[in-house]
């Protein structure tokens, strides 16, 4: 009997070992994968981070661009004051050339002037477009806070679509100081063009006191109490030279009395204004019989 029950309690032992064995087994395998897990999240974790900062650095990204988009917006801003004192000074220099007699001069200085308008109108309407897509920006980004899962695909449309705006833009100012100065230069030639009409009919009078002292005549200002043709033309070249209406009257009497040493009968103010004034109708009426005239009559005759 006592060698039976030994038996049974070393096989009961042996079975016992071996079922602690097993789970010394499993107990093994389970520390290892949960050391490998650990490993995993870890470098997920890594990962994580990483996309984040990188993320971080694109939205850092998008806000200098914005930032650089505004202040080309300021600079097309600046660029549209300067074109609207050209106009402006283009207008005062139409109002002052409006009493010449040379039509085609003023034609061409009012087609600049539209053209201007024009140009005007464009930039206006490309400003508007960039502040549209300014406004679209803020709305994608405002979006990219609200879905943090498409913040990445998001911010690399915006960068292409930033890149694109930026080309276009540095393309449209490179345009348009080649338009300044190409506008300066046309400025320059219209001060060129008035100047020498300024010289031309101050030859003029040279030209004619010139063949009075060659006539010896005497000046004659008056017939049958009326102004002669000769004082009116005198009259209207002065005014064209940009004399003012209250100054040609002592002009005309200097110039009689140093160079032909005569005591001239000169207009008074109002007579001036009337003379001008009936030049002023002579021109229009001029225009408008042309324009009557013409066979293919279009914007500019």
């Amino acid at each position: 009997m006592n060698s039976h029950e030994s038996s049974e309690t070393i096989s009961s032992n042996n079975a016992k070992a071996k079922e602690t064995q097993k789970l010394n087994m499993k107990l093994m395998n389970l520390s290892k994968n949960l050391e490998t897990e650990k490993e995993q999240l870890i470098d997920q974790n890594h990962a994580l981070q990483e996309k984040i900062k990188e993320q971080k650095q694109e939205l850092v990204k998008v806000n200098i661009e914005k930032a650089a988009t505004k202040s080309k917006v300021l600079h097309m801003n600046d660029l549209k004051n300067e074109n609207k004192s050209l106009i402006e000074k283009l207008s005062m220099k139409q109002k002052q050339v409006v009493s010449m007699k040379k039509e085609n001069f003023v034609k061409r200085c009012n087609r600049k002037l539209r053209q201007l308008n024009n140009k005007c109108l464009t930039r206006e309407k490309k400003v508007n477009k960039v502040k549209q897509k300014l406004k679209t920006s803020k709305l994608i980004k405002e979006n990219m806070k609200k879905q943090p899962k498409s913040v990445t695909t998001e911010l690399q449309n915006m960068k292409f679509i930033h890149k694109a705006t930026l080309n276009k833009q540095y393309s449209k100012l490179n345009y348009w100081k080649t338009n300044a100065v190409n506008r300066n230069l046309k400025l320059h030639k219209l001060m060129v063009e008035n100047e020498n009409l300024k010289q031309n009919s101050l030859n003029r009078s040279k030209e004619l006191i010139m063949q009075v002292n060659e006539n010896e005549q005497p000046l004659v200002t008056k017939e049958n109490n009326k102004y002669t043709d000769d004082m009116r033309t005198c009259v209207m070249d002065l005014q064209s030279i940009d004399i003012p209406i209250n100054k040609i009257s002592n002009v005309m009497k200097s110039v009689g009395q140093h160079l032909f040493h005569e005591c001239i009968e000169t207009p008074s103010k109002t007579t001036i204004q009337n003379i001008a004034d009936e030049a002023l109708f002579i021109s229009k009426h001029h225009v408008a019989e042309k324009i009557k005239n013409a066979e293919n009559f279009g914007f500019f005759f």
